[in-house]
């Protein structure tokens, strides 16, 4: 939804002042009203930093009175293109350095002065859009029941409108989409994106976004790290990167305890991917500890190990053999269990098989079924973290 802005020159009154003028004769006294001294001027302010090069033209026309003169005070100004402080609709100029006031007199012919001041200001700089909100997140389902506070007040600029989009939300409590602190409701079934437009006097504009979102329970802790082991007496030179951005939970902090390790490359404890050093003599123990925006915590551990050497492999199956004429009817489990080494990855090449119930060559403990007209060879590659590999070879005979 879009809101068309339109932008008006306001200025500051400082004082309006008159006399009045009673003259007495033989009809008794009589009061003559005074003039009424306004004025306007544009444009609405004066660019900061001007230097007296943009003209701000005053204009005393709707001032009331019979035969009145005029008498402008300028702040800092200079009266320029042939105009003077006498005049009806003077162009003045300004350093642009602040707030300029300005004064006008209106003399009417009986002597009664009427006078106006206002204040003509500096531009400043472009307007920043920033809100804040609370709570942060709401419940799954809330049906509209919590009321989340918005607050645009960290937004600076100039005489600011605001303008809020949040599609899924409702406004409550009389506030609404221009309210510089509305109230809003939400369903509670996903996160919802919230937008603000500020619009400062000179009609610039500025957004900020953000995202409401629902609470999805206590946070979880997850990482991983690379490389996946160390050498053995390393003496502190393989750099382990831990990760932890497969933790889950909003505005999440994050602490490491790694007692054997040290941080380096100018990381520590409350990275989510430190860079940490070992000494290589055993394995070693990682704790981390995630804490969410509400103060919930989730811990997870896991041990960084020392090289066993390369990877072993072997495999068995069950049952351990398959009828003859079967017709991919008997299922083989085979299981992988028995290889050694870090992080394996696995693939299978098995004569003629059929992998079943969701397995393929790549699982660790595959079910295949086979024709069952011969014996079938069967060959397990296993690849570790390091990229080295090891293989084992079999045969499933028929019965």
């Amino acid at each position: 939804m879009k809101r068309a802005i339109s932008s008006t020159v306001k200025f500051l009154v400082l004082a309006v002042s008159a006399s009045w003028l009673t003259m007495t004769g033989a009809g008794g006294a009589i009061t003559q009203m005074p003039p009424v001294a306004r004025f306007l001027f544009a444009p609405s302010f004066v660019p900061l930093g001007d230097g007296n090069r943009t003209p701000v033209i005053l204009d005393a026309t709707s001032s009331m009175g019979e035969n009145v003169r005029f008498l402008w005070r300028a702040d800092e100004g200079t009266f320029v293109s042939g105009t003077t402080p006498l005049s009806a609709h003077p162009r003045v100029t300004f350093p642009g350095l602040a707030a300029y006031t300005v004064v006008l007199l209106v003399t009417d012919e009986q002597g009664q002065i009427s006078t106006m001041a206002g204040v003509i200001p500096s531009a400043t700089g472009p307007p920043t859009a920033s809100f804040t909100f609370s709570p942060a997140r709401i419940p799954p389902m809330d049906g509209n029941q919590t009321v989340v506070r918005f607050s645009s007040a960290p937004s600076l600029g100039e005489g600011l409108t605001v303008f809020w989009d949040i599609p899924a939300g409702t406004f409550v409590n009389g506030t609404g989409p221009d309210s510089p602190n509305p109230e809003v409701t939400f369903p509670g079934l996903a996160d919802y994106d919230v937008t603000l437009t500020v619009v400062d006097q000179q009609g610039r504009r500025a957004t900020a976004s953000s995202r409401v979102e629902l609470d999805r329970g206590d946070p979880i802790a997850s990482f991983d790290f690379n490389p996946a082991f160390i050498p053995p007496g390393d003496g502190h030179q393989t750099v382990v990167t831990f990760d932890a951005r497969s933790s889950q939970g909003s505005g999440l902090m994050f602490d490491w305890d790694i007692p054997a390790g040290t941080f380096v490359n100018g990381t520590d404890a409350q990275d989510p991917d430190p860079r940490v050093t070992f000494p290589g003599q055993a394995d070693y123990s990682v704790t981390l500890t995630v804490t969410d925006d509400q103060g919930r915590t989730a811990t997870v551990r896991g041990t960084v190990p020392l090289d066993p050497g390369p990877p072993t492999a072997a495999f068995t199956f069950s049952p351990p053999s398959v009828p003859r004429g079967d017709g991919f009817r008997t299922i083989v489990s085979f299981d992988s269990s028995g290889s050694t080494g870090i992080r394996l990855r696995y693939l299978w090449r098995i004569q003629s098989a059929r992998f079943e119930n969701g397995t393929s060559s790549t699982s660790a403990l595959p079910q295949v079924t086979f024709p069952g007209v011969r014996p079938y060879s069967v060959r397990l590659t296993v690849t570790d973290a390091a990229g080295r590999e090891a293989t084992a070879t079999g045969r499933v005979p028929l019965r």
